[in-house]
């Protein structure tokens, strides 16, 4: 069965390095999160879907930390991009050298913030 490290490891640089950093900072700001491959890609979830990370292929090879509940944010909006997405918003990290710690950690917070406002509710309402 395949987990989210093996998942992680068996990626191809550059994208290991950000899936495995992005995994060590969500774990460390929500210890007791609950974490699983769906669709083959790694969920978070808290009450309900928190965030989940997609790698992406092309035209460059990065990860983005897509939120399904990014549309009821109260913080951090601004830094979603929700491309043609209704609620789902992301953001997209380039590189470990580009990763903004600060603008994460904070959409991380925001993710388990609003996950216990609306829990029991669907995100796609």
């Amino acid at each position: 069965m395949m987990t989210v490290d093996l998942y992680i490891f068996e990626q191809k640089e550059p994208q290991r390095s950000i899936l495995d950093y992005l995994h060590h900072l969500i774990l460390h700001i929500q210890p007791d999160i609950n974490y699983s491959l769906k669709w083959n890609i790694p969920f978070y979830t808290g009450d309900n879907s928190l965030l989940y990370l997609n790698p992406i292929k092309r035209p460059h090879s990065a990860v983005e930390m897509c939120f399904p509940r990014g549309k009821y944010f109260e913080k951090g909006k601004e830094l979603l991009d929700f491309k043609s997405r209704k609620v789902v918003g992301g953001y997209t990290v380039e590189s470990l050298e580009c990763a903004d710690d600060e603008a994460i950690q904070l959409l991380i917070n925001e993710a388990i913030l609003t996950d216990k406002r609306m829990a029991g509710s669907s995100p796609w309402k």
